[in-house]
This record gives structure tokens, sequence and C-alpha cells, in this order.
């Protein structure tokens, strides 16, 4: 083989990769850019609202061109729904990096989630609407979405561990059964209508009875010597 041979071969190879990496971020962007109309539809119309051929529209592409990517309205909710879950994760990672006790990190990500719902609340509604019951879609994106899910569980249960470790948080409180439980009911209080005013015509406002809430969660999962995990969680329910 002569080097002018070798050459002509190692250029080509090069001229291919390159053409490659183009196309893949060719390919990217255009992905990016059919969730994003897809987006801008979801939240100004609803879910119920939206048709493939809308989302086309608005993409400025064609019908065919977006089952390329998608094989469904579903699915591209569902990668709405990815987007909304890498923002609450890295607000709960926040949010556990800040405290220092144990308790306190187990908390900050029933507060994340709160601050999630205030912030974002289209992401949010979409993550209550796309969870583990909702859309079916592509099976690929829903393993993505549940994958982050896992990740925001994992960052409560370590934060329980640390509490179980440095003896804020009840030795009986098994980590992630209780990161389970600070989170969906953090979610349910974040989604349950507000009570009606009481006699006096007060009617409280949701911050104040979504924080009551995650202090009687900090209280069920405390660690009080003398006290059984079971007995204080029968004791506010």
């Amino acid at each position: 083989m002569t080097i002018s041979h070798m050459m002509t071969h190692g250029h080509g190879r090069a001229v291919s990769m390159s053409t490659a990496e183009r196309k893949e971020k060719e390919k990217t962007a255009r992905r990016a850019a059919i969730v994003n109309a897809a987006e801008r539809l979801f939240a100004s119309k609803g879910y119920g609202g939206v048709a493939m051929d809308d989302v086309a529209r608005e993409a400025q592409l064609a019908k065919g061109t977006l089952y390329l990517y998608f094989d469904n309205k579903d699915s591209l909710y569902l990668a709405v729904a990815v987007r909304g879950a890498v923002i609450l994760r890295d607000m709960m990672a926040r949010g556990v990096a800040r405290e220092v006790r144990g308790i306190d990190k187990a908390c900050a990500t029933g507060v994340a989630y709160y601050e999630f719902s205030k912030q974002h609340p289209f992401y949010f509604h979409v993550l209550t609407d796309a969870g583990p019951a909702g859309r079916p879609g592509d099976s690929a994106i829903r393993q993505e979405l549940a994958a982050l899910a896992a990740d925001c569980t994992k960052i409560a249960a370590d934060a329980v561990r640390s509490g179980v470790a440095d003896g804020t948080i009840d030795p009986e409180a098994e980590p992630h059964k209780t990161a389970t439980f600070l989170i969906e009911s953090a979610r349910a209080m974040i989604r349950t209508p507000l009570l009606p005013a009481s006699p006096g015509g007060i009617k409280p406002a949701r911050e104040e009875v979504v924080y009551f809430a995650l202090s009687r969660l900090r209280h069920a999962i405390e660690h009080r010597p003398g006290k059984p995990l079971e007995s204080i969680d029968s004791g506010w329910i």
C-alpha cells in the first residue's frame, strides 16, 4: 500500500467522521426543535387539543419527518415530561446540598418539589399526567423518565440515610420507603385543592398549607428516642 493510498484513505475517514458528526448534530437539533414546538402547543392548548399535524406545522416540518423521531403524540408528551424531570431532579439535588443535617436534607426534597411546582407549573402538570400510570409512549423515552424518577427517589433516600447516620431521623425509617413517602406525600399535597374558608372567612394560602404538611412529614420521620416510628405515623395521619 502506497503512502498516497494511505493518506487518501485516512483523509476519507476524517471526512466521513466529520459528516457523521454533522448529521448527528442536525438530528439532535431537529429533535429538540420538534419537542420545543410540541411543548409550546401542549402549554397553550393542552394535551387533548394538539394533534401531530399541529406539531408538524408548528415545527415547520413534514408530518412524516415527525415520525422519524417520535412514534406518536404520547411520545412527544413524554419527551416534554423528561425536560421537567431533569429540572426537578436538579432542584432536589441543590436543595439537599445546601443542608447539613440529614433531617433537613430529607425535608429539602419536599420543599424542592413544591418550589418546582411554583416555578414550573406546566412541567409539574405534565409530570403528574405522564407518570407510571399515564401516557404509554415510546418505551425508550419512558425508560428515561423512569430513570429520572429513580434519581429523585435516590436523592431523597440518600438524605434519609444521612439522617439515620447522624441521629436526626428515626433509625427504623427504611430509606427507600421513607423517600417514596416524602415525595409522594409532597406531590399529593401540592395537587390537592385547598379546603373551603373557615367559618371566620379565612382561607389559608396554598404555601401555608403545603409547609404545614411538610412540617408534619418532618415530625413523622424525625428521631425522638423512646417513640417508635409506627406510633409517630399513626399519631398524625
